[in-house]
């Protein structure tokens, strides 16, 4: 079960990178 909890969590992370990824090339766009 903690192996699968990791997963979910690493899953969570690379979801939070794409999002910041997303933000910020939105903001380069204006800069």
């Amino acid at each position: 079960m903690l192996f699968i909890k990791r997963i979910m969590e690493a899953f969570e992370h690379v979801d939070k990178m794409k999002q910041y990824s997303k933000e910020m090339g939105v903001l380069s766009r204006y800069f």
